[in-house]
């Protein structure tokens, strides 16, 4: 079973949001199974990119990590494997991201993603070690 996000935080409003990270580098994202469009900046859930998963004509590299460049193949978010589980989602620090988090504990967890600039630097200027 999914664990149930909170469905207000993305800007498409539905039960159909699954979290992720890239096999590649890690980065967390989300995936809107409904809206088929990938949120690939937690800390910015008004942007989202449209996949076109069911496109013979695109079948990998509808969507790439935008820190690393990785293609996601055709139905990456279908398999169970790929997707976060609510342990995950609160060992990666996104527990705010869960529906059943009451309003008055949002405030005290804090919200931390970790991106990677696609020139390899993290956003206070460092190198990320790769």
């Amino acid at each position: 079973m999914l664990p149930r996000l909170n469905p207000n935080l993305f800007r498409c409003g539905d039960e159909g949001i699954r979290l992720f990270k890239c096999p590649s580098c890690s980065r967390h994202m989300a995936f809107c199974s409904v809206c088929q469009e990938v949120y690939p900046d937690l800390n910015k859930l008004n942007e989202s990119t449209p996949i076109f998963r069911d496109n013979p004509e695109v079948p990998i590299g509808a969507f790439s990590c935008p820190a690393c460049w990785h293609d996601f193949e055709s139905g990456y978010w279908d398999q169970p494997d790929n997707i976060f589980s609510r342990e995950q989602i609160i060992d990666a620090g996104l527990r705010s991201f869960l529906l059943d988090v009451p309003p008055e504990a949002v405030d005290s967890i804090p919200l931390v993603v970790f991106s990677v600039a696609p020139n390899g630097n993290t956003p206070d200027g460092g190198d990320d070690g790769q």
